[in-house]
């Protein structure tokens, strides 16, 4: 992988994954791993419940810096305001406050206080919604306005958002067969424009994957 961040001071791309309960965040992360280091690892805890696996904030790079990235996992986001990833502490994550494992409360949002402004190194780079695109619907009324607002919010810090829309291979059967005709699914591309719509975010934003 030939990507450079273009910042001399930024040594690794901080990538920020958001996203409803069971969109496939965790498994993002170890599919990145497992490509990177040429068999399949498992770096991150898994679930399939209602409730998010991931309680912490963790940050994760890769064997010799290869790619350049970190990528920040964080707890799920839920319909509900009593159970889930607060969007005050979505902040504090993209401005650098909160530290690697810091155990997120749903009733008690990171305060950063008098914190002083972070470093460029330290702050997110870039926002990446992963949202299951095999769940009907993908998104409800609910969690299509919590994005919305956290969109809006993310939006007034100039950072860059994308979208992951994973589990295609279970959504079409042609790409669950050969995941290299994801670009020629009419269904996945039904799915990408619908998203697009919903989130307001442009399709050459939004990425189709297959997590290990």
């Amino acid at each position: 992988m030939e990507y450079q961040p273009y910042v001399s001071s930024v040594s690794k791309a901080r990538v920020l994954l958001i996203g409803p309960v069971g969109g496939g965040k965790s498994s993002f992360v170890n599919s990145v791993n497992s490509v990177f280091r040429g068999h399949v690892t498992n770096r991150t805890l898994i679930g399939s419940g209602p409730r998010s696996t991931t309680t912490m904030y963790s940050t994760y790079s890769f064997r010799n810096d290869t790619p350049p990235l970190t990528l920040c996992d964080t707890m799920g986001l839920a319909e509900d305001t009593v159970s889930g990833l607060h969007s005050d502490d979505i902040i504090s994550i993209i401005k650098g406050h909160i530290p690697n494992k810091y155990k997120f409360a749903v009733d008690s949002p990171f305060k950063a206080g008098d914190i002083s402004p972070r470093a460029i190194k330290e702050k997110i780079h870039c926002v990446a919604y992963v949202i299951d695109v095999s769940k009907t619907p993908m998104l409800s009324t609910e969690m299509k306005t919590k994005i919305c607002a956290i969109r809006s919010k993310i939006d007034e810090l100039e950072v860059p958002q994308i979208v992951l829309l994973t589990k295609v291979d279970e959504e079409c059967p042609m790409v669950g067969k050969d995941v290299e005709t994801v670009y020629r699914s009419d269904l996945i591309a039904e799915k990408v424009m619908e998203v697009g719509k919903q989130l307001g975010i442009a399709v050459s934003c939004i990425i189709p994957v297959q997590n290990y």
